[in-house]
């Protein structure tokens, strides 16, 4: 039985125990690996890679996870080695971070084998820009406040405006914080567009990113 706060070292000893060698690799991504983590408000974002993900096989690691879940982290994401390749369409975005970004807690190497193609990447970077931008005008139409609107998404665009960089070939800073300062540069956007108070030039900065994306091949 797991008493009291579990921790990231503590969990990688439980987790490697529980499955054995069916755990190909455990990975650690997010802001965690990334540089964003903040002390008790940011959790810890992992990837296990099984050879068998079965439901008894998952089932062995249900204490672990508990324990963990229960000390604020989400369970792992998981995936046998043939459904995390085959996934790369899908989650283009997401593996892009895990690939650039995450960090081998337990096992082999895999993410240097992923292979993200740029359409793949690009389609769903669109997708999730005109979403959130869709979101922020329905938010407005239903009477939300403008400043905690922009306040309240700023964090959620600027992991997109990495992508954004990626897809304009440049450097995609680990810090999502650091990418608005060369977006703003190569869309020739004023930065002071996503740190003020106007709400109409935070909407209409947003929509000139998005149409960046759409024009791009």
């Amino acid at each position: 039985m797991i008493f009291g706060k579990m921790t990231l070292e503590k969990f990688v000893e439980e987790v490697k125990a529980a499955w054995g060698d069916n755990l190909v690799s455990l990975v650690l991504y997010g802001s965690a690996a990334a540089g964003d983590f903040v002390e008790k408000k940011s959790d810890y974002n992992t990837m296990a890679v099984l050879r068998d993900d079965s439901s008894g096989a998952l089932r062995k690691a249900v204490p672990v996870v508990r324990g963990w879940v229960k000390s604020g982290h989400p369970a792992p994401v998981v995936f046998t080695p043939a459904k995390l390749a085959d996934s790369c369409d899908v989650f283009p975005l997401e593996f892009q971070d895990i690939r650039d970004k995450g960090r081998i807690l337990f096992g082999q190497d895999i993410l240097g084998a992923l292979v993200i193609e740029r359409c793949d990447a690009r389609r769903q970077l669109e997708h999730e820009l005109s979403g959130k931008i869709q979101s922020l005008r329905r938010a407005l139409l239903s009477g939300a406040d403008p400043v905690k609107l922009r306040l309240g998404s700023l964090s959620a665009f600027l992991v997109l405006f990495r992508h954004v960089l990626r897809l304009l070939g440049e450097p995609a800073p680990a810090a999502k914080s650091a990418a608005l300062e060369p977006l703003c540069r190569r869309l020739s956007l004023n930065r002071s567009a996503f740190e003020g108070d106007d709400f109409d030039v935070y909407l209409a900065a947003l929509d000139k990113v998005a149409a960046a994306v759409n024009a791009m091949t």
